[in-house]
C-alpha cells in the first residue's frame, strides 16, 4: 500500500518565521504598548479594590460610594475641605470615632493610589494631602502616667500581661495569635517571636519583670497552646483583646479609642522602673486567669 504525503506548501512561511510574526509575542521592548490609563473614577475603584478579599472590597466600595454622593464632583476635583465636610457629616450624624477613622483611612489610601496611577492630580492644591496615620484626634496616645493608671487598676493578670506586651511594641493582632513556643528564655529577660501578616515575624525582648508576668500564666501550657486564653481555654481573638484594652482605658477615664500605637510614645523603662516600686506584685498571686 503506497502511502501518499503531502508536500509542504511553498508559499507558507517557514516555522521561525511565523513564530516572530506573532503580535502577542513581541521581538522588542519597543513593540509593547504602555499600560492603558485610568479614564474614570468607576475604573480607578475598581482597580483599587481588585485582589482585596471580598469583605474589604465590599466596604472600600460602599465607603467612596458614600463620599462621591456626598461630595457631587469629579473625585479629580476634590479637595481637603471635601473630606472633612464628609468626616464632620458622619460625626454629626452619630456614627462612632472609630468608624469615621475609617472612613477617613480608606479615602487616603484611596487618593493615594489614584495618584499613583497619575488620575489623581499629585500636587497639593488640588488632591487632599491626607496622611493615612492622621486620626483626626479620635486615637488616643497615652502618657506614661495613663499607662501606669492602667496598669495599676488592673487586676486581672492575663489582662495585666496583655497590656504590659503592648508597652513594649506588640501588637493587639500579634498577641491574639501568640503561642507558648514563641515565648523564649534570654540573659536579660525573655523574647518574643512575633508572627504579623503573612510570614513576616519578628522578635522582641522583654525586661525580666515582663517577662516573669508573662511565664506566670503558663501553668504547664504546652507550646502549642495560645498565651492568651479565653474562658472556654481558645485563643483570644483581636476584637476580644481590643475590648480588654478599651475596657481598661474606660476605667480610668479615657473615652477616646485605644490601639497598639498608642503605647508607642512612652518610655518603657521609667513606666517599668515606677512599677516595680510598687507593691502590686501581691494582686496577682491568685488571679492567674480570667
Amino acid at each position: 500500500m503506497n502511502t501518499i504525503r503531502s508536500s509542504p506548501d511553498s508559499t507558507a512561511p517557514p516555522l521561525d518565521a511565523r513564530r516572530t510574526s506573532r503580535t502577542d509575542f513581541p521581538s522588542n521592548q519597543s513593540d509593547i504598548t504602555p499600560a492603558r490609563q485610568v479614564i474614570d473614577d468607576a475604573e480607578l475603584i475598581k482597580l483599587w479594590a481588585k485582589g482585596h478579599a471580598n469583605h474589604t472590597q465590599k466596604l472600600y466600595n460602599a465607603t467612596i460610594a458614600r463620599f462621591k454622593v456626598a461630595v457631587r464632583k469629579p473625585l479629580c476635583e476634590v479637595a481637603r475641605d471635601d473630606i472633612d465636610k464628609f468626616i464632620d457629616a458622619a460625626v454629626s450624624r452619630g456614627l462612632k470615632p472609630g468608624t469615621c477613622y475609617i472612613y477617613r483611612r480608606i479615602i487616603a489610601l484611596f487618593f493615594q493610589f489614584g495618584q499613583s496611577r497619575g488620575y489623581l492630580p499629585s500636587n497639593m492644591t488640588n488632591a487632599p494631602p491626607i496622611s493615612v496615620k492622621d486620626d483626626g484626634g479620635m486615637i488616643h496616645n497615652l502618657t506614661e502616667s495613663e499607662i501606669q493608671k492602667l496598669l495599676s487598676h488592673e487586676s486581672n493578670l492575663r489582662n495585666y500581661a496583655i497590656l504590659l506586651l503592648l508597652c513594649v511594641g506588640g501588637k493587639i493582632s500579634e498577641l491574639s495569635s501568640l503561642r507558648w513556643r514563641d515565648v523564649r528564655d534570654s540573659e536579660l529577660g525573655g523574647q518574643l517571636t512575633l508572627h504579623g501578616k503573612g510570614l513576616a515575624k519578628r522578635t522582641v525582648l522583654l525586661p525580666a519583670y515582663v517577662h516573669q508576668r508573662l511565664k506566670s500564666l503558663h501553668c504547664n501550657s504546652s507550646d502549642d497552646q495560645p498565651v492568651f486564653r479565653s474562658q472556654k481555654h481558645g485563643r483570644l481573638g483581636v476584637p476580644q483583646i481590643w475590648r480588654i484594652v478599651q475596657k481598661s482605658a474606660k476605667r480610668i477615664g479615657i473615652k477616646s479609642h485605644i490601639r497598639s500605637s498608642s503605647f508607642s510614645n512612652v518610655s518603657v523603662e521609667r513606666v517599668l522602673n515606677q512599677l516595680c516600686g510598687t507593691s502590686i506584685e501581691h494582686d496577682f498571686t491568685e488571679k492567674i486567669t480570667g
